[in-house]
């Protein structure tokens, strides 16, 4: 006779920790259950955890459309960051991702985490220096940082 069980943990030859498998009757009341590898599955049970992929699956859809959504409205857009800058136009300092993720919440009302903005070389005078900014799901949007001078 054949049970369903719900992996507690990662076990080899069953399968990873929440995946529900079938196993011998006697495999899981000898070994599996004392050892503390598996619960047995109820009816209930089941649903839950249908009910909780089909709600993880959702909510993994509502991440990528957001993240595109996000890709499109910062695509090509250009934010511009106040800074101190010396002779020759080179900054005391360089423009951190803080400054950045500011600017754009500031110009283009739009919240983004300072992890997610990746700058190739530090950004240390004035004029336009291109960022790329990642939001997972494959959604990158290319955008063009303008350093000014605060004296201006």
């Amino acid at each position: 006779m054949k049970l369903k069980v719900f992996l507690i943990k990662d076990y080899e030859n069953l399968g990873k920790k929440g995946d529900i498998v079938e196993v011998n009757d006697g495999y899981a009341r000898n070994y599996l259950l004392p050892q503390g590898i598996v619960i047995l599955v109820s009816g209930k049970m089941e649903e839950a955890r249908t009910y909780s992929l089909k709600q993880k699956e959702l909510k993994q859809k509502n991440e990528t459309v957001k993240a595109f959504s996000l890709k499109d409205k910062l695509d090509g857009a250009t934010v511009i960051v106040l800074a101190e800058a010396g002779e020759g136009g080179k900054l005391f300092g360089s423009v951190t991702k803080v400054e950045i993720a500011e600017a754009i919440k500031q110009e283009l009302k739009i919240s983004i985490d300072k992890k997610s903005i990746e700058i190739d070389t530090p950004i240390r005078s004035l004029g336009k220096h291109p960022v790329k900014i990642s939001f997972g799901k494959g959604a990158e949007a290319k955008l063009m940082v303008e350093v000014k001078s605060r004296a201006n």
